[in-house]
């Protein structure tokens, strides 16, 4: 959270922030984590629910325009299994996302837009087995489609968000326990997601 703190900070003092339009958003985010493959065996990671908050700062005007912020997403509970062996870690990040958005209907009152961007995530977990395996920096890139409603000095923003994993969430080589049993991760798959989220501007 810290850090969380710090970045959102950095942000507000700088002068491009100081002429954007402000806005704080929040969702649940719907996880799927790849399974951790070993020589002699495979763990299965199940799918969790999470959820994410923040801030963005619109920068431009007209039908294109970027959407940069900063996010803290918990991951919720993630639940690995191997054979009958289970263990369960969260796990957070804190997000830059850089958004370009695209208007496609400008209209005073309902607009909708496409966007698309990268993202940088800095990762951890508060469970040492698996925060030693995490990747701290994480690349992954977001798209979907929003909706603009204005309701007079606020902007509501629904948005459906599909996010797509760059960088393996899992070090290679690095040891996890899994129950009584210890796994040596070897090819490691990424992680997706699909958010909903609700921004409000100001």
């Amino acid at each position: 959270m810290r850090t969380l703190a710090f970045a959102l900070l950095l942000l507000a003092v700088s002068p491009t922030a100081s002429m954007a339009q402000v806005g704080i958003a929040a969702g649940l985010n719907f996880e799927e984590l790849g399974d951790i493959k070993a020589t002699d065996r495979r763990a299965t990671v199940d799918n969790s629910t999470g959820y994410h908050v923040g801030i963005f700062f619109d920068l431009g005007a007209g039908p294109v325009s970027l959407r940069p912020g900063v996010f803290y997403r918990d991951l919720g509970e993630i639940v690995v299994s191997d054979g009958a062996q289970t263990s369960s870690f969260n796990l957070s990040m804190v997000e830059v996302p850089v958004d370009l958005r695209l208007q496609v209907l400008p209209s005073p009152v309902v607009a909708p837009y496409l966007f698309a961007g990268p993202v940088v995530s800095f990762a951890s977990s508060p469970d040492d087995n698996f925060n030693d395996a995490v990747r701290n920096l994480l690349l992954s890139a977001n798209a979907g489609g929003g909706l603009n409603i204005s309701l007079g000095s606020i902007t509501l923003s629904p948005e459906i968000r599909f996010g797509f994993s760059v960088s393996r969430w899992l070090e290679e080589g690095r040891t996890i326990t899994v129950g009584g049993a210890e796994i040596v991760s070897e090819e490691v798959s990424r992680e997706n997601a699909v958010m909903l989220r609700l921004g409000v501007s100001f």
